[in-house]
């Protein structure tokens, strides 16, 4: 992995840099963006329902930014997600929800293991 990142990063630790994350990025972006459209909201009403900067609004729905699970949260709710779409923006943003069960924990992990390793193959 490849360090990137300013001193604006937690603690001063650099990030690493993963090259899958813009593809999630990417598919993250394929998401927020149509909901924000549907939902007949503008970037500023965005804003103001959830509480987060306009900028780092826009990077996260634009695919520059991954947001903490809080954030997500925040943006889930605004656009008003399924629940099937914030579960899947959850995991492609690196984050197991803590309202799952142990039992449906324990079955995401193994059908991410099985995807692992059928593209592996």
């Amino acid at each position: 992995m490849i360090p990137y990142g300013d001193s604006n990063t937690s603690m001063g630790r650099r990030k690493e840099y993963d090259p899958m994350q813009e593809e999630y990025q990417g598919e993250v972006a394929g998401i927020l963006q149509p909901a924000l459209g549907s939902s007949g909201l503008t970037l500023g009403a965005l804003t103001e329902r959830t509480g987060l900067d306009k900028g780092f609004l826009s990077r996260v729905i634009n695919g520059k930014q991954i947001p903490s699970s809080h954030a997500l949260a925040l943006i889930s709710s605004g656009l008003r997600l399924s629940d099937e779409q914030s579960l899947y923006v959850e995991l492609l943003c690196g984050r197991i929800p803590s309202y799952l069960t142990l039992e449906e924990r324990a079955q995401l992990a193994h059908h991410i293991s099985q995807l692992e390793s059928k593209t592996e193959t």
